[in-house]
């Protein structure tokens, strides 16, 4: 398989700063082997003009002049990019901001050469978390998903049904061999019936399961403080 090249976009007015976050992320992935294309913009129109679905990370001065990091984090998110973004900052007291767009983590400049290489370790975790793929096999081909875009597994008598962000697949299988296979990759058996991906959970509440598909699953009373349980602690990892 071709190693994937991540995308990673920079975003600072400040010059120095732009250079030394350019610097740091060469580093991080020349030391880890790992393969990236770094594009840096030193206004928050030129990035914003730029083909913002390609990047995989972002890493955004949340003090611009022209355009502040929530400003320029609010479009993105207002045309359905989900891209995580590391604020970097000079000060700390605009990190609650951050919460606003649902940003991966905000550093402080001051700190940048202590706190890199974990945010990075962090955010690169998830990042290959969404790269995984699975391989089944419908009646006509086989296929492979990503495991992000899986909502949730049903079992429907002999078959499995893979509900996924836009359609459904249907496969021979057992609903406890998937769970086996996708168990320590966040998906949680909530029901006899239904094997669900943890990151498309919206809420829990009163045994009923919401899912951000709009679709709504009924969880085991016997296992139901479990099931809150685990997706306590996988929204809070």
């Amino acid at each position: 398989m071709r190693e994937k090249v991540w995308q990673i976009a920079v975003c600072d007015d400040e010059t120095v700063f732009l250079e030394k976050i350019r610097r740091l992320a060469i580093q991080y992935y020349t030391e880890r082997n790992m393969q990236a294309e770094i594009q840096c913009y030193d206004n928050a129109d030129a990035f914003l003009q730029s083909d913002l679905e390609s990047y995989d990370l972002i890493l955004l001065d949340m003090n611009m002049q022209e355009k502040d990091g929530i400003e320029v984090a609010k479009e993105l998110r207002s045309q359905k990019i989900e891209t995580p973004i590391i604020y970097i900052s000079a000060y700390i007291e605009m990190a609650p901001y951050g919460y606003v767009v649902n940003a991966f983590r905000y550093l402080l400049k001051s700190d940048l050469e202590q706190t890199f290489c974990f945010a990075m370790d962090d955010v690169m975790k998830e990042l290959k978390h969404h790269q995984e793929t699975i391989k089944i096999r419908t009646e006509h081909m086989q296929i492979e998903l990503p495991l992000s875009d899986i909502v949730f597994v049903e079992s429907y008598k002999r078959y499995l049904l893979i509900h996924t962000k836009k359609e459904e697949h249907k496969q021979y299988g057992k609903i406890s061999d998937m769970e086996e296979m996708l168990c320590q990759k966040g998906f949680l058996r909530i029901h006899k019936s239904y094997l669900v991906n943890l990151d498309h959970v919206a809420k829990i509440k009163n045994r009923i399961l919401f899912l951000d598909s709009g679709n709504e699953l009924p969880c085991s009373k016997e296992r139901y403080s479990e099931i809150v349980h685990q997706y306590v602690m996988w929204k809070g990892r």
